[in-house]
Order: structure tokens, then C-alpha cells, then sequence
């Protein structure tokens, strides 16, 4: 990142936003990024957070360190607190909802700085297809519709790849694999259909068991 870049980083409120803010904490700690501010703009990710601190014997940081990592960051609640941050000309960093820039507050960033060729827009989950985030870091368009206008995108488009919420392929087979008893069927009913026809044709090759993709509204799938 330049020294006058700001970077939006969208996330999903609940899981990803905390994930993000541990992550930085450690590259702040080590000293390995600037010492710039932080802003969290998710009333729901707010929230989230705050349970995340409220039952820190729940998960695996301790409670003196998930204090630490929560005190990087400034949070904002109110649509006005929202709108200063575009104003805000030196470099920082804004994690905001939704996580593929589907709607929510980081449309309003977005549009604030995608233009500006210093600033990274860096999306930190999958993307799919149909979405904002999708056309912008998988299509690479230089054009994006936003809040009814067009908008150019000369901002810096970069991917985490390694803080997804979901198992793949082969650690899916290795929970199956832990059932003692087989299931009558298998429903995969979520994913693009090239990944869940491939975790299909997995299940049924390694595991021998019977695996089925239902169709929208299907309902003599069993019959």
C-alpha cells in the first residue's frame, strides 16, 4: 500500500470483520503495516464484536488479547459517524458490510475512493457470481453500476484467498469420512455448479455413497 492510500476492505459482519481485525492486530503488533487508523462501519458488525468481547472465554484468544485486538479500531454506528470517514484524506484503513459489495455502507466508500489510483479495495471472501464484488475482482471491470451511477474503478482490486468460512473438498471428505453410519442421501444444495457437480462426484467415487444435486422448488426428489 502507498503512504497516501486508503484501503476498504468489504467483510461480512459476523465471523469475517473480527477475523479481519485479528489479522491487522498481528500486523500492527509486528510492526509490519503503518500505525494508521482503523475504522469498523457495521452497526451489525459492531454488535457482533461486542459479543465477541463479552464471551472471550468462548473461542481461543485470550481475554487480554482479544481486548488488545479490539482496541485497534474505531467504531461507528451512525450514518453521519459513516460519512466523515470519506472525508478523512490521510491514509486508513475501513472494513465495512457487505462482504461482496452487495449493499450496505461500503457501497458509499467504495464510490468515495475507487477512483483514486493510491487506494486498494481488498476483498477478503468469496465472491459470487452475480455480484458486485465478482464483476470487480473476477471480470476485473474497469465500470461498475453504484447507488445508480457509473463509476470508474482505478483503485488497486486485490483477494484474500485464505480466511474463507468454509471447508473444501477435502475437508468435507474427512468429516464424512467420521460417520458411523452412512446417510440414506446427500444433498448438496449450495455453491456454483461446477464446484458442487466436482464435491459430488467426489462423495460418490471415494465414499460409494448416494449424492444428489436437487433443483429449485424440487420436491419428488425421493420419490
Amino acid at each position: 500500500m502507498q503512504r497516501n492510500g486508503t484501503i476498504l476492505i468489504p467483510a461480512f459482519a459476523i465471523g469475517r470483520a473480527q477475523t479481519i481485525l485479528y489479522l491487522i492486530y498481528k500486523l500492527k503488533h509486528s510492526q509490519r503495516i503503518q500505525d494508521i487508523p482503523i475504522f469498523l462501519d457495521s452497526p451489525m458488525a459492531v454488535d457482533a464484536t461486542e459479543i465477541f468481547l463479552r464471551y472471550s472465554n468462548e473461542h481461543k484468544l485470550s481475554a487480554r488479547e482479544t481486548n488488545q485486538v479490539y482496541k485497534i479500531t474505531k467504531y461507528i454506528n451512525t450514518i453521519e459517524e459513516s460519512k466523515k470517514i470519506d472525508a478523512i484524506k490521510s491514509p486508513k484503513i475501513i472494513i465495512s458490510a457487505s462482504g461482496m459489495a452487495a449493499g450496505g455502507r461500503i457501497l458509499h466508500h467504495i464510490k468515495a475512493f475507487a477512483s483514486d489510483s493510491r487506494n486498494i479495495i481488498l476483498f477478503t471472501g468469496y465472491q459470487a457470481e452475480g455480484t458486485r464484488g465478482n464483476t470487480m475482482v473476477r471480470a476485473r471491470q474497469k465500470k461498475i453500476k453504484l447507488l445508480g451511477k457509473v463509476i470508474t474503478v482505478n483503485a488497486e482490486i486485490l483477494e484474500l484467498e485464505n480466511v474463507s468460512a468454509h471447508a473444501d473438498a477435502k475437508e468435507i471428505i474427512l468429516w464424512l469420512k467420521n460417520f458411523t453410519v452412512p446417510p440414506k442421501t446427500i444433498f448438496i444444495t449450495h455453491g456454483e455448479i461446477k464446484a458442487i457437480k466436482s464435491l459430488q462426484s467426489i462423495i460418490t467415487q471415494k465414499l460409494n455413497w448416494h449424492c444428489i444435486i436437487p433443483n429449485y422448488m424440487q420436491e419428488d426428489i425421493l420419490k
